[in-house]
């Protein structure tokens, strides 16, 4: 069995609280283009299509994503 690797607790929390931040401010972001765009379902196709890319750029970055393929 291979060693899992642990993230380190400042880090950890340096995440949670980033993330945390976030997501209000994605909320922020998602209102004020459904109000530009005057549609509220193609602004969650945007925000949706645009978070679905960049999970799979960074899956494909990191060597675990790409381990994933084999």
């Amino acid at each position: 069995m291979t060693p899992t690797r642990r993230l380190p607790l400042p880090a950890g929390l340096l995440l949670a609280v980033g993330a945390g931040l976030a997501i209000p401010v994605q909320g922020r972001i998602n209102g004020a283009l459904g109000a530009r765009l005057d549609d509220g379902m193609a602004a969650a196709v945007v925000s949706f299509s645009t978070g679905l890319v960049l999970m799979i750029v960074i899956s494909l970055g990191l060597p675990a994503g790409r381990a994933g393929l084999a």
